[in-house]
């Protein structure tokens, strides 16, 4: 994401959380945050960052959004909220299927079945509107959403 002539990225750390990193500085890393987070997208609008990601080891596994007001100095982030936006309740998104509490890896080779879990989210703006594409049933499917009444 870019955020006031600064390209950032986000990334896991192999399997202890997100990171933060300076890509317009040779991919410095920032600071770590989301100490389960599996993958991570964000979206920024004004002075908000709005991440989408999942967390392993939870029962089930969802989607969270963390919202991060942000400044040009960096020491000076602050998380304003950390909740669930999106559980695994429809047929489509393995709401009928059996929960399982997530774990590193993939769902489909440890299972061999589809489970209730959803990950890998990416949030796109259309026209000043919110879409979101997430996996689904533990990487089985994958799932579209219109997010309304998303920026906050």
């Amino acid at each position: 994401f870019d955020y006031k002539g600064v390209r950032y990225g986000i990334a896991k750390n192999n399997n202890d959380g997100a990171v933060i990193y300076n890509v317009s500085d040779s991919y410095t890393p920032m600071f770590s945050f989301l100490p389960s987070a599996r993958h991570c997208h964000g979206l920024v609008k004004e002075d908000k960052l709005y991440i989408v990601y999942s967390n392993i080891g939870d029962r089930p596994e969802h989607i969270r959004l963390c919202i991060i007001q942000l400044d040009e100095d960096i020491s000076k982030w602050n998380v304003l909220s950390d909740n669930a936006l999106i559980l695994p309740t429809f047929k489509h998104e393995g709401g009928d299927l059996p929960v399982v509490t997530s774990m590193p890896g993939s769902a489909t080779r440890r299972f061999s079945q589809p489970v209730m879990e959803l990950r890998d989210p990416y949030l796109f703006d259309l026209n000043g509107k919110v879409h979101i594409l997430y996996s689904t049933q533990g990487e089985r499917a994958i799932a579209y959403a219109q997010l309304t009444n998303f920026y906050r």
